[in-house]
């Protein structure tokens, strides 16, 4: 159980991302589609304590494969880890300390209320002048009817890019509606290029609800895959296995509204097909 005290948690002195001097990054859509296919020389797992306090249940939440640099003169791969502040009041984050962050909610998709799983983990990025930035990222699940997932929002306040991943059964259902990708695009539920989200890949639909895998790469730590636990790995060879504590989304403070991110209803962002339970 990690023992921090509530009191040094989050106070806004963080960045929101890997933003410099407030401007935002372009980032381009076929970038997104090739790096989701990358694999991974060596890289950190990290997964869920078995005791989540009621939280979550751990099958659900997600596996985490952090890519560690193949240059072996490189900086160190900085951890994912408990956010506090420390005692001169800056925003840090304890990476012998993992932790993800959690809330719940209820979100209507095409006229149908879903619930969703909002998972968030932090890391310390460049420091300059003596602060320290913290990056926040994560990633929001969807559920179908019956449990099962069907879509995952990357969350980056850093990033302009809006990137989703669907299942293979909301993909099949909207390449039957509407038939194949249009120009540009890779998959059948994806708008037109320049509109709506990026869908770089098409998640297998799992024997049982389970959380997905989150590959994070080693240069900035961003989030450039997704996949179902019972797809094939990114990684050819895990160094280390972390375990890490699941604590609400609260305890973030004034950093998590930071990923309340919002880029309108799934249905007017992805072409979305009717009947999906």
């Amino acid at each position: 159980m990690v023992s921090i005290a509530v009191g040094l948690l989050v106070s806004g002195c963080a960045s929101a991302g890997p933003q410099k001097g407030g401007a935002r990054r372009t980032v381009d859509p076929a970038l997104i589609y090739a790096r989701a296919g990358r694999s991974y020389a060596r890289a950190l797992f990290y997964k869920p304590k078995p005791d989540t306090e009621g939280l979550i249940d751990p099958t659900l939440a997600p596996l985490i494969a952090q890519e560690l640099p193949t240059d072996p003169k490189a900086a160190p791969t900085p951890g994912i880890g408990l956010v506090f502040v420390d005692a001169d009041g800056q925003t840090r984050v304890h990476d012998t300390l993992p932790v993800v962050y959690v809330d719940s909610s209820n979100a209507y998709v095409a006229g149908s209320l879903r619930h969703q799983n909002r998972f968030a983990w932090c890391h310390e990025a460049a420091r300059s002048h003596g602060r320290v930035d913290v990056v926040c990222r994560g990633v929001r699940v969807t559920y179908g009817g019956d449990g099962f997932p069907i879509v995952w929002e990357v969350l980056d306040p850093g990033s302009p890019a809006d990137v989703v991943f669907v299942s293979e059964s909301v993909e099949s259902a909207a390449a039957e509606r509407f038939g194949p990708p249009l120009p540009g695009r890779h998959y059948s539920i994806e708008r037109p290029a320049g509109r709506g989200a990026i869908v770089p890949l098409v998640l297998s639909d799992g024997p049982v609800p389970m959380g997905p895998y989150v590959y994070l790469e080693a240069d900035r730590n961003e989030i450039d895959s997704l996949r179902c636990r019972c797809m094939s790995s990114k990684v050819d060879n895990y160094t280390e296995t972390r375990e890490y504590e699941v604590l609400p989304m609260a305890e973030l403070g004034k950093l998590a509204p930071r990923l309340d991110i919002n880029r309108g209803a799934l249905e007017s962002r992805l072409r979305w097909p009717d009947g999906i339970e």
